[in-house]
Parts: structure tokens; C-alpha cells; sequence
């Protein structure tokens, strides 16, 4: 489940032992160039968000980024690929146009994406990826928090996936820095940790006061 992005669209994950390949089709967007600094740094947490729960399941293996476009667009990707600043060694992107590896023996970017993973040779598992709606994905949070047994657990992801559908919005008094979700988590910690924990403080206190009395 992956956010939209307007520099491209999600078409598959591919791993194996060797590595995991995203491939994706780039997409042309005149009000949003391919210098924007805000979509790289969007698609970058995603691609880091993906590396890291990959690791969580113990797959420590190189994450590629291919991405088929045309001639046009190709120049941009190859430019953005290359551009080490913002990757920092997390992935590395491959922007794949077929016309320029005719002579090589690569018949499309599935074959390419065959070689670069070995998945014809060793065990590998295919995803289809979608890019999703907020709603979309509140929606499966819902399913997801339904089986938690934990109730305080529970009211805190109720809340957190209500700031997601319908996040407050924002005032003059709010704190800098501070988003709609980190509002929410800032409030329930305080109604349900801090109040709690300031009650109890006060009953034992009351309860002391009282024994001294007798």
C-alpha cells in the first residue's frame, strides 16, 4: 500500500535472494518537474519506509527502483538517479528505456527485471503494488485494529485513524511544527496517560492523609 506520487505509478515488487526490484512507469506532470525537492523527499521516506520493513523480516538485500520511461523523461531519471544527495546509499534507481538497450539483448523491463533479481534461478515472491486513498487506508488500519485485545491500544489507534479521515485543522494557537495526527496522539497521551497517572497520585495521597488521621 503505497501513497501517490506524481512522478510515477506503482506497478510491482519483485524479491529474492539477490534483491528486491520496485518497478514503476514514469509519468508526465508539467506542474509538478522531476526537480521538485518535496516529491523526492516523498518518495524517498516511501522507498526507505519499504527497505525497512523488508529488514524487519530479515531480508538485508539491495533495493532497486526501475522505472520505464520514454526517451523524453529519460534524461530527468537518469539525472535524478544519479544524484547521491538526497539517496545517500538507502536505493539506487534505474530508469529503463527499451530503445536505448535494443542492441543489448534486454527485450522489456520484465527481463531486465528478471536479471537484475535471478528470479528465473532462485526463489522468488511477486507483489502487486497500488497506490491508495487516505480513506482507503484508514480502512485497513480499522481491520487490523479490530483484533487488538489491548484497550488502550486500541483508543489510540481509533483516534489516530480518525485524524487520518478527518484531520483538525490547524489554528493560530497551535504549536509550530505540530500536524493534525501529532495533535491527536498529544491529546489522548494526556487524557488517557498523564490525567490517569495524576489521579492515581492523588487517590494514594488521599489514602495516605487519611491512615495518618486514624
Amino acid at each position: 500500500m503505497l501513497n501517490k506520487h506524481k512522478w510515477l505509478i506503482w506497478d510491482s515488487l519483485t524479491v529474492t535472494q539477490l534483491a528486491a526490484v520496485i518497478q514503476s512507469t514514469a509519468v508526465s506532470d508539467e506542474d509538478n518537474p522531476l526537480t521538485s525537492n518535496d516529491e523526492r523527499d516523498l518518495l524517498r521516506d516511501e522507498l526507505c519506509d519499504i527497505s525497512d520493513t523488508l529488514s524487519s523480516f530479515g531480508l538485508q538485500i539491495p533495493l532497486i527502483l526501475v522505472v520505464q520511461c520514454d526517451s523524453a523523461r529519460y534524461a530527468a531519471w537518469h539525472k535524478i538517479a544519479g544524484d547521491q544527495d538526497w539517496i545517500r546509499g538507502a536505493f539506487c534507481i534505474q530508469p529503463f528505456d527499451k530503445s536505448r538497450l535494443a542492441g543489448t539483448g534486454i527485450r522489456d523491463i520484465d527481463n531486465w527485471v528478471r536479471m537484475l533479481t535471478d528470479s528465473d534461478g532462485t526463489h522468488a515472491s511477486s507483489y502487486s503494488l497500488k497506490s491508495i486513498t487516505d480513506a482507503e487506508y484508514a480502512e485497513h488500519l480499522r481491520t487490523q485494529v479490530a483484533r487488538e485485545k489491548n484497550l488502550l491500544a486500541k483508543s489510540l489507534a481509533e483516534a489516530i485513524i480518525g485524524a487520518i479521515v478527518e484531520p483538525e485543522p490547524l489554528t493560530v494557537s497551535s504549536p509550530i511544527g505540530e500536524g493534525p495526527i501529532q495533535s491527536v496522539v498529544m491529546r489522548w497521551v494526556q487524557n488517557n496517560v498523564l490525567a490517569t497517572s495524576q489521579d492515581h497520585t492523588s487517590a494514594s495521597a488521599n489514602g495516605n492523609t487519611h491512615g495518618e488521621k486514624e
